[in-house]
């Protein structure tokens, strides 16, 4: 005769000492009410700016949102759909204007005065490749923009009453790394380029008086210096230091 004998096997829940965190927790825990978290972006983040006198920031990511958030409770104010992909932000100097460098060479204008409602206010065109930064000039009333797969730069200003005039065009013997504003103290206004052949070229902005000019009309003068050739990046937004 053989006998059988069949044993209910016990859940770890009916076994206490032999629970594990993870099921207790999962035991112990009550009913709980979903919380919102409130609006968040889930792309990555291609570029963020902090408004002027305030505590808002307006971001920039490369699911081409660009949003305007309130720091204070973390809450959404705004949010603006590019149609193109974004490469860069910059952002005038009382923060009531973003540009926005594209990949298909465009730099994208909206209005920031209304917190609340972004408006696209103006495209300019450049080039035909993707804008790889805008800098902002000291004074803040002109933005340089280039491309690292062009042989030149441009000079845009930021007055909205004038409607962002492209300043000046300013060829370079070679395709930009890296290029920014640099004013010494009681010096003339300087933008510094690195160049991916090795040189460092410094450039003289157009005067006041030509400003407004198309860009065909401005020359430049330009003075070049050899660099290492390991020279990789360059920054001079303030102190002139070039790394």
């Amino acid at each position: 005769f053989f006998f059988f004998f069949f044993f209910k096997q016990k859940t770890a829940y009916e076994i206490m000492p032999s629970l594990v965190g993870s099921e207790m927790c999962i035991r112990d825990r009550p009913k709980a009410t979903p919380i919102r978290l409130g609006d968040f972006t889930t792309s990555r983040i291609v570029g963020i700016r902090e408004l002027p006198e305030s505590t808002q920031a307006v971001t920039l990511s490369e699911n081409k949102e660009v949003c305007v958030w309130e720091l204070i409770n973390m809450r959404q104010m705004s949010k603006f759909v590019l149609r193109t992909q974004p490469t860069c932000l910059q952002i005038d100097m009382r923060g009531g204007v973003a540009f926005i460098g594209c990949m298909d060479g465009t730099i994208h204008v909206l209005d920031l005065s209304d917190r609340t409602n972004i408006r696209l206010v103006d495209i300019i065109k450049l080039y035909n490749n993707p804008i790889t930064n805008i800098r902002r000039s000291p004074e803040g009333n002109m933005l340089v923009a280039y491309s690292s797969s062009e042989k030149g730069i441009y000079l845009i200003s930021t007055s909205p009453i004038d409607k962002f005039p492209v300043i000046a065009y300013l060829p370079l013997v070679a395709k930009a790394c890296s290029v920014d504003w640099y004013q010494p103290e009681s010096a003339t206004l300087k933008i510094v380029a690195l160049l991916q052949n090795s040189l460092l070229v410094c450039l003289t902005p157009p005067a006041e008086s030509v400003r407004g000019l198309r860009m065909e009309l401005e020359r430049v003068p330009a003075t070049y210096s050899v660099v290492d050739n390991h020279m990789k990046h360059l920054l001079c937004a303030s102190t002139g230091e070039i790394l």
